[in-house]
């Protein structure tokens, strides 16, 4: 398979490269291509348009632009996922804690950006203010469901990057607050339809 580059109007290189037909909505073959542009060099774009050309030849997938902020992300997984699957008092809840807490961190982040140490000091914050176990478990579950979808199957981001985050704190219960009968069912809810261990 190959590829070729070419000078935009704007003065940035771009690369493109056929990836086989697909059908089109009326049942028609097309060519399908894949491109991205914006580099300065021909040498950056030829370089980019190679780590493409491997990934798809030996993943058949290429990933999307990257440069989606956390913001963005948490409306795109609640849309695709969490509205779809979950149950309705988890989708409020969940709406809850993204709003009142993931995004006022983390919104202005790239997602490609989020790593281990950015969530640990998240949660160094969360438990500084005092919050409970139960519930910083439902923040750390939630960050890390989601951005693993965001590898795939949504391919924005490659790899992990924030899965060694832990929540090794001392917790005193005799502070902690306690949770409703009805918040311990929507954490309960999340853990268990996400399939995590902390369900257990």
């Amino acid at each position: 398979m190959k590829g070729s580059v070419r000078l935009r109007k704007n003065g940035k290189w771009e690369y493109y490269f056929d990836v086989g037909k697909v059908i089109d909505k009326n049942g028609n073959p097309k060519r399908k291509k894949i491109s991205k542009s914006g580099f300065s060099t021909e040498q950056d774009c030829r370089k980019a348009l190679k780590d493409a050309l491997d990934e798809f030849e030996n993943k058949g997938t290429v990933f999307k632009d990257t440069n989606i902020s956390m913001s963005e992300y948490m409306k795109y997984y609640m849309d695709k996922y969490v509205k779809l699957k979950c149950k309705a008092r988890s989708i409020e809840r969940y709406q809850e804690v993204i709003n009142k807490h993931i995004l006022p961190y983390f919104g202005h982040y790239y997602i490609r950006n989020i790593d281990s140490m950015t969530i640990q000091n998240f949660l160094d914050i969360k438990y500084k203010e005092g919050y409970a176990k139960s519930t910083m478990e439902l923040y750390i579950t939630l960050l890390k469901h989601s951005l693993g979808m965001a590898i795939h199957p949504y391919g924005f981001i490659k790899e992990d990057t924030f899965s060694k985050a832990r929540l090794n704190y001392k917790f005193d219960y005799k502070k902690q607050r306690n949770l409703t009968k009805e918040q311990l069912y929507e954490v309960l809810d999340f853990l268990k339809e996400n399939n995590y261990e902390y369900y257990l």
